[in-house]
């Protein structure tokens, strides 16, 4: 299909940036745009975009990740205006991923303000019925910049919901938030 071999190089440059070796993130993610542009509509086009935007970010060409952000700024929606394909549907069945990858676009670029907002956007996108374990890490992350921000009460308030709904999970990824958490407020987690 048109555009599924382009959500392949996005996926490779974003999970590139996520175990910390960028260096072919910006050549991959560059591939996934070539090769999904009109072959998709807007709303998935931007998880595209908004993948190059971080994996410059990410490798430091701040002007060229601001630059794409700014370009795809009016599909940073919480809510789809046309449907994805199916292939997309599947990875990112809301827009979800959208603001997890913006996030961690404004979190390279150092702007913690913007990157509590889209992380936000995600926490929220997410059905905490349907995605449980999802929706709860977002919310710890959320609170994680939002403690950052000097936004203590209302990280906390984010922690206490999220912990309750993590506490018998078993994952590495749910540890590794729960000791930031820790580490931010150690009495929190033991009440």
């Amino acid at each position: 299909m048109p555009g599924q071999d382009g959500f392949v190089f996005r996926i490779l440059a974003l999970h590139a940036g996520d175990i910390g070796h960028p260096q072919h993130s910006v050549e991959l993610a560059e591939r996934a745009v070539s090769q999904a542009r009109g072959h998709v509509d807007d709303d998935a086009m931007v998880l595209f975009d908004i993948g190059l935007a971080r994996c410059h970010a990410e490798t430091g060409d701040q002007r060229t990740a601001r630059a794409i952000l700014h370009r795809a700024e009016p599909w940073l929606t919480p809510t789809a205006t046309t449907e994805l394909p199916r292939w997309i549907q599947l990875f990112c069945p809301n827009k979800a991923s959208l603001g997890r990858q913006t996030s961690k676009a404004f979190v390279a670029l150092g702007d913690v303000v913007e990157a509590e907002r889209f992380l936000h956007m995600s926490a929220m996108a997410w059905n905490p019925k349907t995605h449980t374990r999802i929706h709860a890490l977002s919310q710890i992350e959320t609170g994680l910049l939002r403690w950052q921000l000097g936004r203590h009460e209302d990280a906390a308030s984010l922690w206490r919901n999220a912990a309750t709904v993590l506490s018998g999970v078993d994952s590495d990824r749910v540890t590794k938030a729960l000791t930031k958490v820790a580490r931010c407020a150690p009495d929190l987690l033991t009440t």
